[in-house]
């Protein structure tokens, strides 16, 4: 299904050759990211992470400007620095390591609040790393690592989400996944990853017609559960949803939202592609003159021969 992308690029293409193409540069693109973070002790942050969004008018590619944490830089509740993460590349079909941010807590594991370099008998209760990977012509991905160094369950909800352009104006497919891994520390029991109340699967996709005010879900939910015993690293498992719609959209989402044991960590990868289906009369003049530019230049070598 990721594949489909290239199928896009090559519609483009021919509505560039048939007169439709899109003049000077995408439209002014909007992304807005953000992680919020709970636990059962009683702290609570949320991660405003839009300002480091940036966008490319001339490809329409969404990304992060990570220009400000170049060198650590430090606010009342944490720490910003750079990190990496793993998201999936559609130039290549292959989940790769791209550059991102990189937040700790300043509250520590006993509750108190530290600065500075960490203490490893009294850690920083959290920690989070974020990257994203996307296009206006649409398709999202993003990587989110998150260790809890506590005693008790913390909770996370990462929220990423783009403009598209051109809008979603009739039928589309819709396709989403997730996959990753969680580590389970020698001696702390059970690694697990559950769903929060009232939701069946982990990560959502949402769709926009509003550019992000309301949302109605895709229908594309992926992420199972996960518990294990075993001791290290191991896969928290791939899921994927494929379905198809009818609507006008033109702001989409992720929203995932899971619960992580105590010491364990976690590492996701999320993907998601919106694809506009064309009536079957609105390919034939491009199809057609495609063949016949094809035609054209077999002609040309011929004459050239």
């Amino acid at each position: 299904m990721r594949t489909i992308r290239h199928l896009t690029a090559i519609t483009m293409a021919i509505a560039a050759m048939s007169g439709h193409a899109f003049a000077g540069s995408y439209p002014a693109g909007h992304a807005a990211m953000s992680v919020q973070i709970t636990d059962t002790g009683g702290f609570n942050w949320n991660l405003d992470l839009t300002p480091f969004s940036s966008y490319d008018a001339s490809t329409g590619n969404f990304g992060l400007n990570l220009s400000s944490v170049q060198t650590p830089v430090s606010d009342s509740v944490g720490e910003w620095k750079t990190g990496t993460a793993r998201v999936f590349d559609t130039n290549t079909d292959t989940h790769v390591n791209v550059a991102g941010i990189s937040w700790h807590s300043w509250a520590t594991v006993n509750g108190t609040m530290g600065s500075g370099a960490a203490d490893p008998s009294n850690p920083w209760r959290t920690s989070v790393t974020f990257a994203a990977l996307g296009n206006i012509d649409p398709y999202m991905s993003y990587g989110f690592f998150a260790k809890n160094n506590t005693s008790t369950t913390q909770s996370y909800t990462v929220s990423y989400g783009e403009s598209i352009a051109p809008t979603i104006n009739g039928d589309y497919t819709l396709h989403a996944d997730i996959s990753g891994s969680v580590t389970n520390p020698s001696g702390t029991g059970s690694v697990s990853v559950s769903q929060v109340p009232g939701f069946t699967k982990l990560q959502a996709v949402r769709l926009s017609s509003d550019g992000g005010s309301t949302f109605v879900n895709g229908g594309v939910n992926v992420g199972n559960a996960y518990t294990s015993g075993s001791v290290g690293s191991q896969p928290y498992g791939n899921d994927s949803a494929d379905t198809t719609g009818t609507g006008n959209y033109n702001y989409w989402d992720f929203k995932t939202q899971f619960t992580l044991s105590a010491k364990d960590t976690i590492a996701l990868t999320g993907y998601t592609e919106i694809t506009a289906v064309p009536e079957p009369a609105s390919w034939m003049l491009p199809v057609l003159g495609l063949a016949g530019f094809g035609v054209m230049r077999r002609h040309g070598r011929k004459q050239s021969v």
